[in-house]
């Protein structure tokens, strides 16, 4: 595998196909499987995914604690097993008022508590959660902390409420909609969803599966990893790179700056080629990712 089969794409999921089923063209256009991504998105919801290919897959946990921003469509007055499209309505009930649901809005924001979904691919006893459902079993999922940064109400054409929602990573929107639903004294399951940012990487920079060309869309994810918070970048003296590239132990000369305290440190050449990531910790040196050799 050659560097120019590594890095980053901003892919755009189209709804009624999975994650997996998107990110086969990018397998197929750069001939290998070594890709990650960041934050599956459901089959029926569509938007954004940053996906890392070749080497480069090794940088995809740096970008999986983004927070994210969703339009949603919520449905009141009926749930489904998975909370969305997949399954045919159940427990059909009273759709609430506009006035009712936007007073909901204000107490579901900020940091809380929030149970996955049964059908979900959190791990409960070592199995994924949908495959427990799947097979008749109710499963007792533990909450897990959230933050609902911000909820903005769009428009409401009852019993359809459409919101903007920027929130923390971890966070499920279907189980927003469901408890949204309950606390109006009804139920509410999600109609559509797309994820239009993580962090601030727009979906609006972003190719779809089938318009995806290695040329074109595959590019350097040393400017996104850049962007990420708690990453410093530091200029490597032009010297020390292949002594990096062979990940030989940093000294504190090969740096192209006065003093660095504990942290992450993005380690580039002059070009602003990242050649490796480095975490310096109680004066030790420690590499988390070392680019490929040209």
């Amino acid at each position: 595998m050659n560097s120019k089969q590594s890095g980053l794409v901003f892919l755009k999921k189209p709804s009624g196909i999975t994650s997996f089923q998107a990110l086969h063209a990018i397998k197929q256009s750069l001939g290998h499987g070594k890709i990650g991504h960041t934050g599956t998105l459901d089959k029926f919801a569509e938007g954004l995914l940053i996906v890392l290919a070749g080497k480069n897959t090794r940088l995809v946990p740096y970008f999986e604690g983004l927070d994210k921003t969703y339009l949603a469509d919520i449905r009141f007055g009926a749930t489904t097993e998975t909370l969305d499209t997949e399954s045919p309505e159940i427990e059909q009930t009273t759709v609430p008022g506009i006035a009712d649901i936007e007073a909901q809005l204000e107490n579901f924001q900020g940091e809380q508590e929030q149970i996955p979904p049964q059908y979900s691919a959190v791990h409960v006893d070592g199995r994924r959660a949908y495959q427990r459902t799947l097979q008749g079993e109710h499963v007792e999922i533990p909450s897990r902390k959230i933050n609902l940064y911000s909820i903005e109400a769009l428009a409401w054409k009852e019993p359809v409420l459409s919101v903007r929602i920027h929130c923390s990573k971890g966070t499920y929107i279907r189980a927003f909609a469901r408890d949204l639903g309950v606390a109006c004294d009804s139920k509410a399951y999600l109609e559509g969803l797309q994820r239009t940012r993580i962090g601030h990487f727009d979906v609006s920079e972003a190719v779809e599966p089938a318009e995806f060309k290695p040329e074109q869309h595959l590019q350097s994810a040393t400017p996104a990893l850049l962007q990420l918070p708690g990453i410093t970048e530091v200029l490597l003296e032009e010297q020390s790179i292949p002594k990096v590239l062979n990940g030989n132990p940093i000294q504190p000369e090969w740096l192209n700056v006065q003093e660095v305290s504990d942290g992450l440190y993005a380690l580039v050449s002059s070009q602003g080629e990242l050649c490796a990531l480095a975490e310096l910790s109680d004066h030790k040196w420690k590499y988390r990712y070392v680019a490929e050799r040209n």
